[in-house]
């Protein structure tokens, strides 16, 4: 009786592991998919420097800021393994602090308003490729890394301030908020690691990115260049359709 049990258990865990095995090597077979994705993402950036020996301009601990994103990707399957390029759009903002170290002198120079602190929010916006590659570790769990390379679009407030403007006398005394805005790198690389889950057709990703390239490096003030180099983090949550 026992070893009849015995050979009923052992004959089922046979049909049932050969039935999986089977799904899951026809599951990842060579395959090849679009899909549409948008996300949540979390903004950490980081700065730290002085400039013409007159402004400090920093960020503060633990801040962080809420964004989004939308794209489009292309992935790959072949067996366990696939790559995966994308497309996409972010958009964010962040927070920098100013220190006037020396507002006398502004007194000084006769300028109409003089600051000692001050805190512009910054844009963050990008158009972004990136290129994965990644490993499945069960039917629905899936590990992940790669890289993004980006282009970051000026300022739309602070950037792109023309000469006549900077020249006038109102703004004088705000001239290092607005080039501060023009010192980022309009092109930028970052590296990324992240997880993936597959519910069907739907797919949840989760990644951490840091730059690999600073988002600036310096700064212009008074035909000068300052060292300034900022560089952030991002937290990211997506939310995919495939095709």
């Amino acid at each position: 009786m026992v070893k009849k049990i015995g050979l009923t258990f052992l004959l089922l865990f046979v049909i049932v592991h050969s039935s999986f095995s089977q799904s899951y090597q026809a599951k990842y077979r060579d395959t090849s998919s679009w899909g549409l994705f948008v996300g949540g993402n979390l903004l950490d950036f980081s700065v730290n420097g002085v400039v013409n020996n007159k402004y400090q301009i920093y960020t503060g601990p633990f801040e962080n800021y809420q964004g989004w994103e939308v794209g489009v990707a292309h992935k790959r399957q072949f067996d366990k393994f696939y790559v995966q390029g994308s497309l996409s759009y972010l958009q964010n903002t962040y927070f920098v602090q100013f220190r006037n170290m020396n507002p006398e002198e502004d007194t000084a120079f006769g300028t109409g308003r003089v600051w000692v602190y001050t805190g512009p929010i910054y844009q963050l916006k990008r158009f972004s490729a990136s290129a994965i590659v990644g490993t499945n570790l069960t039917s629905f769990l899936r590990i992940q890394a790669g890289l993004v390379a980006s282009y970051h679009t000026k300022d739309r407030f602070y950037g792109n301030k023309t000469a006549e403007f900077l020249a006038n006398k109102a703004n004088s005394e705000d001239r290092i908020l607005f080039k501060y805005a023009d010192s980022i790198n309009r092109f930028g690389a970052s590296g990324l690691i992240g997880l993936g889950v597959d519910l069907g057709k739907f797919t949840v990703d989760g990644f951490y990115e840091s730059t690999i390239t600073p988002y600036s490096k310096y700064t212009d003030l008074n035909n000068q260049s300052f060292p300034l180099i900022q560089r952030y983090k991002i937290y990211k949550v997506r939310l995919g359709y495939n095709f």
